[in-house]
């Protein structure tokens, strides 16, 4: 937003100058002739259009966007005049009357697709619990890996498109699965295996403290009044939850927590790059297959190189028949999970879409109170830790938006 003064210089004798004076809503002078010319413009237009948002009716009041540039990039703005193709078939979403109706249901479907997702996540990394039994967390990410692979090749045949969009979202999408799901899974399940999976669950959904802290030292952003106290609520239930006995038979040492921390870390990193990578457009249930290929490359080079020194190039051989099937909801059910959450960010935004995926800790606690009684105790301590967090991580994601 300002008042523009410009000139084009003639390089030959058969071409016109140009001088110009313009404000953000119009040319206020032009001219081809030489001369000295005086011209009065005033700045409180200019302030005007900068103190205000730029919305979707804006065009109908004024003749330039408003805002600041850092509010023109807002990705759900974008959404609202440029609705992106939907990777479900166009008539799947019902059509409304007018904008305020289509955003409506965009937001109502982002929900459904972030609840799902939640159960999807909670239900998958619980499974994990039983495959962990018989083999080593690094076997156990390859196979969980190599399942959520399979599972979006299956989707996308039975869709049938291949749309890849811009090569750097591919890419974006493909350096994601690096950190999630492939740092975080052997951060996960090493942490599931040392913890139990209600602890180490609930530990995980303290993401959004790093991505706050990611933010603040890097984007320079100031947090806000609920991010500062959601934050203290976050750090505080975990603190209150690691003094605590409890986890697999009550063995629990305070290193075995940095595997949950360390998942949190990788966990609050990816759904930034994930919608950095989604304005790219294209088709994101193909994204994620990217991530997915991503996670599971990351995942063959440190099994090749941790367990290769032991059981050699062919260190596949050594996984437990059980184990191969054990590991099947893990990256099913996961799998699907990361769609619904891509699905869900296409449609709504972050702060819709994130505090909702944080009530995972929730299922992992009720599955642990119901089939793992004899192992994890799920004591009043575990369950005001998870809904502190689950709380604390909905009012620093709101806080962001």
């Amino acid at each position: 937003m300002a008042v523009v003064v410009t000139t084009r210089n003639p390089f030959g004798s058969e071409e016109k100058g140009l001088a110009m004076v313009a404000t953000p809503e119009e040319v206020v002078f032009e001219t081809t002739k030489a001369g000295l010319f005086i011209v009065e413009v005033g700045l409180e237009r200019v302030r005007d259009l900068r103190s205000q948002r730029d919305e979707v009716d804006s065009a109908s009041r004024n003749a330039a966007k408003a805002g600041v540039l850092t509010q023109w990039q807002r990705p759900e703005m974008y959404d609202k005049f440029f609705p992106r193709r939907s990777p479900l078939r166009a008539d799947a979403i019902p059509s409304s009357d007018g904008p305020a109706g289509a955003f409506d249901r965009r937001s109502m479907y982002a929900v459904a697709f972030a609840l799902l997702g939640a159960v999807l996540v909670g239900v998958g990394e619980f499974s994990a619990h039983f495959g962990l039994r018989h083999v080593r967390p690094l076997f156990g990410v390859f196979l969980g890996s190599c399942y959520q692979v399979l599972t979006l090749l299956v989707v996308l045949a039975i869709r049938g498109t291949w749309d890849p969009g811009d090569w750097r979202g591919a890419a974006l999408f493909f350096l994601v699965g690096i950190f999630h799901p492939g740092a975080y899974f052997v951060a996960l399940l090493n942490a599931i295996d040392r913890l139990g999976p209600a602890r180490a669950i609930t530990v995980r959904a303290t993401s959004p403290v790093f991505a706050v802290a990611l933010a603040v030292l890097f984007l320079a952003e100031r947090p806000s009044v609920l991010v500062c106290l959601g934050l203290p609520m976050i750090v505080g239930a975990v603190m209150f939850l690691t003094k605590g006995g409890g986890g697999k038979g009550g063995r629990v040492r305070r290193a075995d927590w940095l595997f949950a921390v360390s998942a949190a870390f990788f966990s609050g990193l990816a759904p930034v790059l994930i919608k950095a990578a989604l304005r790219y457009g294209g088709d994101p249930v193909l994204g994620v297959l990217f991530t997915m290929m991503g996670g599971l490359t990351s995942i063959v080079i440190a099994n090749s190189v941790l367990e290769g020194k032991t059981a050699g190039p062919f260190w596949v051989r050594r996984i437990p028949a059980r184990a191969v099937l054990l590991f099947l909801p893990l990256g099913v059910l996961t799998g699907l999970a990361f769609i619904t959450v891509f699905l869900a960010l296409s449609l709504g935004t972050v702060s819709v879409v994130m505090p909702l995926l944080q009530s995972s800790p929730l299922i992992a606690i009720l599955m642990s109170r119901t089939f793992l009684r004899s192992e994890e105790r799920v004591d009043f301590r575990l369950i005001l830790c998870a809904a502190a967090v689950v709380l604390g991580a909905a009012l620093v994601t709101l806080g962001r938006a």
